[in-house]
């Protein structure tokens, strides 16, 4: 007769796997729950999401550039991603400007980032800034006209007109200090330094440094005008 196979079953370990403390699994949840939560959000918004789902987009469309279905999601991708680009293409400066002066705006602002040879994004911020400015000096500019041309005024009216007269020296203002922030970016940094016992120095001031003459019995005075320039 053949032998009986006999089934053996293994012995419980003595020694059961120690459970995860619960304080420990509670921070594993709150990570997982914060990791879903950091992804789902930048979907919508972080440039790294939105850049690489229009690029899943553009391939999709190439594959089947007749797909009207896809051209149209086409559109939307590079609507949501096109403020990414702006400091480049000005988009956000167009849009935050009349509808009539966006030709004007953009070209504004890149003969600003031209003639300044802006090349970092807070360079490229201050043009921007300076051109947004100038725009809305023009168009304050405009309703001060109107009110020169206007044959009649009320209590409604002289107060509209007020606020807008602020308004525009408001943006004058902004205009004037973006610029000179620009150029103080771009201006060279000046070195200067002076040895001397005592010495002021300011815009167009002269330094006396005084050095002691053994043979004459008194202090020298040494003067040198510097000129900031």
């Amino acid at each position: 007769m053949p032998e009986e196979t006999k089934t053996t079953v293994p012995a419980k370990s003595a020694t059961p796997a120690p459970a995860i403390d619960r304080k420990k699994q509670v921070q594993i949840e709150e990570q997982a729950a914060r990791k879903f939560l950091t992804e789902a959000s930048s979907i919508t918004c972080d440039p790294h999401a939105l850049l690489q789902d229009l690029n899943k987009t553009i391939k999709e469309y190439q594959k089947d550039d007749g797909n009207k279905a896809l051209q149209k999601l086409l559109v939307e991708k590079m609507n949501a991603a096109m403020p990414i680009v702006a400091l480049d293409t000005h988009y956000a400066l167009a849009r935050a400007t009349i509808e009539e002066l966006r030709p004007f705006a953009i070209d504004f602002a890149n003969q600003l980032i031209a003639e300044h040879e802006c090349k970092t994004p807070t360079e490229k911020a201050l043009a921007e800034s300076a051109a947004a400015a100038y725009v809305r000096v023009l168009q304050f500019t405009q309703v001060m006209n109107r009110q020169v041309r206007d044959e009649h005024c009320s209590m409604i009216l002289n107060g509209f007109y007020k606020v807008a007269s602020q308004e525009l020296d408001r943006a004058n203002r902004h205009f004037i200090s973006a610029i000179a922030t620009l150029k103080e970016f771009k201006s060279p940094s000046l070195t200067v330094q002076v040895k001397a016992t005592n010495a002021f120095v300011a815009q167009n001031q002269q330094v006396n440094a005084a050095s002691p003459d053994l043979s004459a019995g008194n202090e020298k005075k040494v003067y040198e005008t510097v000129d900031p320039k």
